[in-house]
């Protein structure tokens, strides 16, 4: 067996054991330390507020943007024609079987592309920064929309938001959600700016500020957290 990382065994607390279609693998959960935050709310230089979208993968306050790389759709024709080989093999045949390995795998390969990529990139952001914050996103209800559904479970907000959290938990870093009511329909400057979605340049007649909705969202994001009392 190959450990991706050193550990003690007598902190271990949990082992769970699941089948991939290729392997085997086992996730080892370890107790370790909490490491105490090294960063005080109102300290905005190393923190970082995070938009996340489907344009867009994730804008961030720094004005930085992330794209989407969209695995799933890339891999929709793929999927949909191993899908239709499957459907045409006799049931209980050794070719339906090998077919079904054939869309498992396929299906496993998108998985894993989108997992990698969700750990580098959170990764990164709390590497980079002391401070990260948030909207306080309901994606289970998000996905009731038919046509969002897709596009939202490929992105994989949920669990970019998982991997951020305990990353930053581990490290000693400062992870915040906030209220998503109203970010995107006011200006840094306190103005309402109404907007709707297919709208992508925000435009502040207060303060005159022009500039991408993403962006503007997620330093609105960041302001509301360094507005909570520490």
């Amino acid at each position: 067996m190959n450990a991706h990382r050193p550990f003690d065994p007598a902190n271990v607390t949990q082992i769970n054991v699941k089948q991939y279609v290729d392997r085997w693998m086992v996730n080892i959960s370890v107790k370790v330390p909490d490491a105490e935050a090294t960063q005080t709310a109102e300290s905005a230089e190393s923190a970082v507020g995070i938009d996340v979208g489907l344009n867009t993968f994730a804008a961030l306050s720094d004005e930085t943007k992330v794209d989407n790389p969209r695995y799933l759709r890339k891999a929709d024709k793929q999927l949909k024609r191993k899908q239709r080989q499957l459907s045409r093999k006799q049931p209980a045949s050794r070719n339906r079987k090998k077919a079904k390995h054939k869309v498992a795998k396929a299906h496993q390969k998108v998985a894993r592309q989108r997992k990698d990529f969700l750990h580098k990139q959170s990764h990164r952001i709390v590497r980079d920064h002391d401070l990260i914050v948030v909207e306080e996103l309901k994606v289970r209800n998000m996905v009731r929309n038919r046509r969002l559904a897709k596009s939202i479970s490929d992105a994989g907000w949920r669990r970019f938001i998982t991997y951020l959290s305990y990353k930053a938990k581990r490290q000693g870093k400062r992870f915040a959600q906030v209220p998503a009511h109203g970010t995107s329909q006011t200006c840094l400057c306190g103005a309402s700016v109404p907007k709707p979605l297919s709208i992508r340049i925000h435009e502040c007649e207060s303060c005159g500020r022009i500039q991408d909705r993403d962006i503007v969202l997620a330093k609105i994001i960041l302001q509301r957290a360094l507005e909570i009392p520490a």
